[in-house]
């Protein structure tokens, strides 16, 4: 699993809006789904840091 930080989202949505993803992953299978939202869970539980009030956004 290759998790990428600060990814711009420009080129994946609708509109062109400049928008960047803390942390970026593209799973290609259930199993793959299932490591990248222990691995969000894990980071999430760890101190303080501001983003833990963000949600996960899975498209497609």
């Amino acid at each position: 699993m290759n998790i990428q930080e600060n990814i711009s989202l420009r080129g994946l949505n609708t509109f062109g809006i400049a928008k960047n993803a803390r942390f970026f992953t593209v799973v290609a299978s259930i199993n793959g789904l299932k490591e990248a939202l222990a691995w969000a869970k894990k980071t999430k539980s760890k101190g303080s840091d501001p983003w833990r009030r963000q949600q996960y956004f899975i498209d497609g």
